[in-house]
C-alpha cells in the first residue's frame, strides 16, 4: 500500500510492506528553517489507547549525554533527523495511523509543528497469486540481544519452536511448513533443493510421504574436480550425511541424485500437484539448510499460479532425468526462451542452464531504460568489467540506485561512491570483524561485531536474488529467484527466475523487505568500546547533506 500526504512544506510518501512501513519524507527550503528532526506517533486501529511515540537509538546528547547500549528513545523527546525511515515493529494486515510532527527550534525552546496524518495499511503476506516471506538471518543486532543476551547463535536451530529459532525465521519456516502441511492424501510434492540438510525439511517432506502424499526429490550429489581427481562439493557430502539419518527415512525412489551439471543445481524450489495438475510452486533464494532459514538473509516466494507451475513441473522433470548439461541446455533454448525486450504484463518464468549469458544484459538494459530508481541485491559483490549486468547498473544516473550486497571483492564501492552520489552501498561482510578495516571508508565503530551462525561456506549475510525496477511506480518490474545475476548462473547452473511486471503489491512487500537487511546483523556479540555515543546528533545540517 502506498499512501502521500503533506502540509506545511513537509511532504511524506509512506509504503507498506508486511512488517515494516517505510516513510520518505521531504520539506521545502523554506520549512527546513529551524527544523530539528522528525517525531513520529502510531496508533493502531481497533487497539484501545492512545498509541505510542515510536522510538530509535540515536539521541540528542544534550538531552541524553550517556545513553544505554541497545536502548532506543522516543522521537518525540529525541526526533530523527533522516528523510528516510522505516518502522520495523509494524505487523501484517493492520491499519495504523501515522503522525508525523516536524520538531522546529531553536533547542532550547524546541516544540512540535502540525503533524502530516496518514492512514497505512499493511500486506498481508498470503493473498492472492503471489505470498512472500523475508526470515531475520540478517537484522539490526540490538534487536536480538535485547530479547535473548550476548549469544552467539540460537541454542536449537534444529527446533523452529524454540523462541530464538522462530524469531529468527520470522515465519519463513512457517510457511514452507504450511506449504507442505497442505498437501493431502493423493497429491504429490515435486522437490529441487541444493543443500538439502536441515532437519525440519526434511522431516517435513517424510511427514508428507507418510500421509500419502506421493513425493519425489532431486538434490545435489555430484563433484567436483580437485588435484584432478572427482570428490564429493560440500553440498554433497553434508546431503549425503542428513540423509543417512533415522530421521530421513524415505521410501525407496523418493530420492533422485543429481550428478550430471557442470558446475551446481542451485534450485531451491518445490512444486505441488493435486488431481494430477500443478497447482502451485514455492521458491526463492532459501536453501533447506539451517543457514537458508536462520542465518542468512533469505526469502520465501509461494505462487498460486496454474501456469508458473506448470512450467516449473516441465523442468523438475527433465530435472529427475539427470541431463547432461548440452541436453538440458537445448531443452531450456526450446521450452525456456529469452524474454522480449517489452516484457509482457504477470510472471513469466526463466529456467537455467542456458546457451551463454544473453539474459544478463537484458536485466541491465531493463534497469536502466526507464530512468528510474532500482534496488539490487548482489550475493557475490559486483564486476563491471566481466558482467554486462554490472557494467549497465553501474553507469551514472540521476535516479537513485540501491545495492545490497555480501561483499565487495573487486573493491568497486569506493570508487563509485566517489564517482555517483546516487548510488548507495551496503556490504554485509563489513559488519564482522575480519573486514572491519579503515578503506571500506564505513563508520562501524557503532555496531556490534556479527558472529554468524554459519561457521563455513561462501555466502554469511546477504543471499536475496532480486532487483526491483521502478518499484515505487505504477508498472515496477520484479526480477527474483534462486540465481544470483552471474555469468555462471545463467551458462552453469540449474536456476529459476520470476519475472514479473506490474504487481505493486510484490514491489512494496520486497522493497521494504530489504530495508532491515542494512542493518547490522542477526547473532552477535558487542565490540570492546563505547558504542553508544557515537549515535548523538546535534543538528539537522550533517544530515542534510
Amino acid at each position: 500500500m502506498r499512501v502521500r500526504g503533506s502540509k506545511n512544506g513537509i511532504s511524506i510518501h509512506a509504503i507498506a510492506g508486511t512488517d515494516v512501513v517505510m516513510l520518505a519524507l521531504d520539506a521545502t527550503e523554506e520549512a527546513r528553517k529551524d527544523l530539528l528532526g522528525f517525531a513520529i506517533h502510531r496508533a493502531e486501529q481497533g487497539v484501545a489507547g492512545n498509541g505510542i511515540w515510536l522510538e530509535a537509538s540515536k539521541v540528542f546528547g544534550d538531552v541524553e549525554p550517556n545513553p544505554e547500549n541497545g536502548e532506543t528513545y522516543p522521537t518525540n523527546v529525541h526526533p530523527l533527523q533522516s528523510f528516510l525511515w522505516g518502522d520495523y515493529i509494524a505487523d501484517e494486515g493492520r491499519t495504523y495511523t501515522y503522525s508525523i510532527f516536524p520538531m522546529y527550534g531553536p533547542f532550547a525552546s524546541r516544540k512540535l509543528g502540525e503533524p502530516i496524518v496518514l492512514e497505512v495499511r499493511t500486506e498481508e503476506e498470503d493473498d492472492g497469486d503471489h505470498a512472500v516471506y523475508f526470515n531475520r538471518g540478517a537484522v539490526a543486532t540490538q534487536g536480538y540481544m535485547k530479547r535473548f543476551g550476548n549469544t552467539l547463535r540460537p541454542p536449537e536451530p534444529d527446533n523452529p519452536d524454540h523462541p530464538q529459532t522462530a524469531w529468527l525465521s520470522r515465519g519463513l519456516f512457517e510457511a514452507l511448513k504450511r506449504f507442505v502441511d497442505d498437501a493431502r492424501p493423493g497429491d504429490a510434492l515435486r522437490v529441487a533443493a541444493y543443500e538439502f540438510r536441515y532437519r525440519p525439511v526434511i522431516e517435513l517432506l517424510r511427514e508428507a510421504q507418510e500421509r500419502g502424499v506421493d513425493v519425489k526429490i532431486v538434490y545435489e550429489a555430484g563433484t567436483k574436480m580437485k588435484g584432478g581427481i572427482p570428490v564429493e562439493t560440500e553440498a554433497t557430502a553434508d546431503n549425503r550425511k542428513a540423509l543417512a539419518n533415522s530421521w530421513a527415512n524415505f521410501s525407496a525412489g523418493t530420492l533422485i541424485k543429481r550428478t550430471k551439471r557442470t558446475l551446481i543445481p542451485h534450485n531451491k524450489f518445490i512444486v505441488k500437484i493435486r488431481n494430477g495438475k500443478p497447482i502451485s510452486v514455492w521458491t526463492g533464494s532459501t536453501n533447506f539448510s539451517p543457514s537458508g532459514f536462520i542465518g542468512q538473509a533469505n526469502t520465501g516466494h509461494l505462487v498460486r499460479n496454474k501456469d508458473v507451475a506448470f512450467a516449473f513441473l516441465d523442468y523438475w522433470n527433465e530435472l529427475a532425468k539427470d541431463p547432461l548439461p548440452d541436453d538440458f541446455k537445448e531443452w531450456a533454448r526450446k521450452n525456456s526462451p529469452n524474454p522480449e525486450d517489452d516484457l509482457k504484463r504477470g510472471t513469466t518464468v526463466v529456467f537455467s542452464p542456458r546457451v551463454g549469458a544473453k539474459l544478463l544484459k537484458w536485466y541491465g538494459q531493463r534497469a536502466v531504460e526507464r530512468q528510474k530508481p532500482w534496488f539490487f541485491t548482489a550475493a557475490f559483490g559486483m564486476n563491471p568489467a566481466r558482467n554486462a549486468m554490472h557494467e549497465l547498473l553501474l553507469r551514472p544516473q540521476d535516479g537513485l540506485r540501491f545495492v545490497l550486497m555480501e561483499k565487495d571483492d573487486k573493491n568497486v564501492v569506493p570508487g563509485f561512491r566517489k564517482s555517483d552520489p546516487n548510488i548507495w552501498f551496503a556490504i554485509g561482510s563489513l559488519l564482522g570483524r575480519k573486514h572491519r578495516t579503515d578503506k571500506n571508508a564505513l563508520d562501524l565503530e557503532n555496531w556490534l561485531v556479527e558472529e554468524h551462525y554459519r561457521t563455513f561456506g561462501n555466502v554469511f549475510y546477504v543471499h536475496q536474488k532480486f532487483i526491483l525496477i521502478d518499484p515505487l511506480g505504477d508498472d515496477p518490474l520484479v526480477f527474483a529467484g534462486s540465481a544470483n545475476f552471474s555469468v555462471q548462473s545463467l551458462s552453469s547452473n540449474d536456476e529459476n527466475m520470476l519475472l514479473i511486471r506490474g504487481d505493486t503489491r510484490v514491489a512494496d512487500i520486497l522493497s521494504d523487505g530489504v530495508r532491515p537487511a542494512i542493518s547490522p546483523f542477526s547473532v552477535s556479540r558487542r565490540v570492546e568500546r563505547q558504542q553508544a555515543r557515537g549515535y548523538r546528533q546535534q543538528s539537522l545540517p550533517e544530515y542534510q547533506r
